[in-house]
């Protein structure tokens, strides 16, 4: 039987040490989820009083509380299952919930590396690190959730392992 020794010696991707994002970030997450479930509460609220049908009050807010209820788990589900990992000669991330998402980015083709920060990441001291490679007008690879330092220590790490890639 034909046996493929090199292929076989490949690490499983299950079995690489994927490494956690902040554990802020779930929390993040989760209270921009409910925000927008607030919103949505409103305007279920505020529907039947618009349109003055008070009977549309038994429709509206089962359906704001499940929707929201449903957004806020998903939200933070996502935000937990999300990883990256530092190899040898790529970065990779992996993310999703009900669809898996694993994306591999190789040293040689990051052209330019972005440290993002909203005013919920600036407030919570996370970041977002964003790499693009040539050609692409939005990040091939996306890792939110960092801390800032671990952010900014990562963007310096791959500059300098980018140059040596020159």
């Amino acid at each position: 039987m034909f046996h493929n020794h090199i292929v076989e010696s490949l690490p499983q991707a299950d079995a690489l040490e994927w490494q956690p994002l902040s554990p802020k970030y779930p929390r993040q997450e989760l209270a921009k989820a409910l925000l927008f479930a607030l919103v949505l509460l409103l305007a279920a609220l505020a529907l039947p009083v618009l349109v003055g049908h008070g009977w549309l009050l038994a429709l509206s807010l089962p359906a704001a509380l499940l929707l929201g209820g449903l957004l806020c788990l998903h939200r933070h589900r996502l935000a937990i299952t999300f990883g990256y990992l530092v190899r040898e000669r790529d970065i990779q991330s992996l993310g999703g919930v009900i669809w898996r998402a694993q994306t591999a980015l190789s040293y040689c083709r990051i052209q330019h590396i972005a440290i993002e920060q909203g005013p919920w990441e600036r407030h919570l001291g996370l970041a977002t690190l964003n790499l693009f490679s040539a050609g692409s007008s939005s990040a091939e690879l996306v890792i939110p959730g960092l801390e800032e330092a671990e952010a900014q220590r990562l963007r310096q790490w791959l500059l300098a392992r980018i140059d040596r890639h020159d």
